[in-house]
């Protein structure tokens, strides 16, 4: 009955259907409270009410779902606390009750659950308290999603325990403290990291160098503070990275771009804006071929932009406005879709778009930044409390991407993510197990 229009009160006759296996009310204007009646369907292994306009309690008497397997309540009004006895359900593979009004701590009973694949408890806000670190009992967990909420204290140590089936985890916009664990072994399946909005310090993991499937890595507005972490170089699949901004002092990001980040060939969104960058444009970065998106506004970088940018053909957005830029600006397909605003505050550029023609002499000129470094001080980086910048995931992976998404020109499997077809159902692999999460993600969006 997904999507099928049906509003009011959910009809009591369901609660007669004792043979019930599967109950999925989805996509609907089902509204009001959830009835208890809903417990009698003792035979149920999934339940999905998700996308309505519930509220109100969930009903203690789930806890006589002894069958069920998975439970998807999101994206409602629902409030109250997560009641324990939904957590003790032994047979539970999927517990989804993001988007909701939740409040309170986890159940420690929840992490007694060994069969536990998929755990979203994002945007309900009012969800508080640490982590335990019974979390790391999970081990069947593929992802973990605790964003937007406000939970905190220290990131358990423990977390290298599932990390061999872990393939999401967002952690994002809570208040988690402390310094970030080196909990990643080698062989690890995550391919996407969100540590965004918290008050994390320290350095960056290099533990995160295991993770060679990851493509999308988001620590941006924390308090982290290190060089740049060259070892991400070695992580060929990696296409959205946002370290960008330190939460309490603002950008302090400084030095010169290094060779480094043109060794980052599968990145597609580069921000490195609102920081205090100097020296020239780094040419290296025309390497970066699968790149869309290049934000290096509001610097104090210097000298010409690099003639190499001009061969980014995917290139869709790009900014340099607010440095103090000079010389003609490259031509090329792209570059002559960009407008003024994307130059703008740097006096001594000229060429299209801008007003300013250069003279003939500018127009012949094509020079490389000078200054540039040794490869030795590439490799010992360089001082930043934020770097780059991907872009959100819906509201990432809203996954807000909150989690991040793509819009255009995604990455294969961020395609079959976004856009698969049906509900989950347990014990699924990793990879089917994303694509639910993440087609879930653009929906509520």
């Amino acid at each position: 009955m997904q999507s099928t229009n049906i509003n009011g009160p959910i009809p009591p006759f369901i609660g007669n259907c004792n043979q019930l296996q599967d109950l999925d009310l989805s996509y609907n204007n089902i509204s009001g409270p959830i009835p208890s009646f809903i417990g009698n369907c003792n035979q149920l292994q999934g339940l999905d009410l998700s996308d309505n306009n519930f509220s109100g309690l969930i009903p203690p008497s789930f806890a006589n779902l002894s069958q069920l397997s998975y439970l998807i309540m999101e994206n409602n009004n629902i409030n109250g606390p997560i009641p324990p006895d939904i957590c003790r359900l032994s047979s539970l593979v999927y517990l989804i009750l993001s988007n909701n009004k939740l409040s309170g701590t986890v159940p420690s009973s929840i992490f007694n659950q060994v069969d536990l694949t998929v755990l979203i408890l994002s945007s309900n806000e009012k969800l508080t308290g640490e982590i335990p670190s019974a979390v790391c009992e999970l081990k069947s967990l593929q992802i973990l999603d605790l964003s937007s909420n406000n939970f905190s204290g220290p990131i358990p140590q423990c977390l290298g325990n599932f990390s061999s089936s872990l393939s999401v985890l967002h952690l994002g916009v809570n208040n988690f403290n402390g310094v970030l664990p080196q909990v990643f072994s080698e062989g690890s399946n995550v391919r996407y990291l969100n540590f965004n909005g918290n008050q994390l310090q320290g350095k960056i993991p290099t533990s995160i160098s295991n993770c060679k499937d990851l493509e999308i890595l988001d620590m941006g507005n924390n308090e982290i503070e290190d060089t740049f972490p060259s070892f991400l170089q070695t992580l060929q699949k990696l296409q959205i990275l946002q370290l960008r901004s330190n939460r309490l002092h603002g950008n302090n990001f400084t030095g010169k771009i290094p060779k480094s980040v043109g060794k980052l060939k599968g990145l597609k969104q580069l921000n490195m804006s609102h920081n205090h960058l100097t020296g020239n444009i780094e040419p290296l970065i025309g390497n970066l071929t699968n790149l869309e998106t290049l934000d290096l506004s509001s610097n104090n970088l210097t000298g010409r932009i690099p003639i190499q940018l001009a061969t980014l053909t995917s290139l869709e957005v790009f900014r340099v406005s607010h440095n103090q830029l000079e010389g003609p600006i490259p031509t090329g397909p792209q570059f002559n879709t960009f407008d003024n605003s994307s130059y703008e505050g740097n006096t001594r550029l000229c060429g299209f778009p801008l007003q300013k023609a250069c003279n003939s002499g500018e127009r012949q000129q094509v020079t490389t930044p000078s200054g540039e470094e040794d490869s030795n001080s590439d490799e010992k980086g360089f001082g930043w409390k934020s770097v780059f910048t991907g872009y959100a995931f819906g509201a990432v992976f809203g996954l807000a991407m909150g989690y991040l998404v793509f819009r255009t020109r995604k990455p294969a499997w961020l395609v079959k993510l976004i856009e698969g077809e049906g509900h989950p159902r347990p014990k699924r692999s990793i990879n089917n197990t994303c694509i639910s999460y993440q087609r879930r993600r653009r929906r509520r969006n």
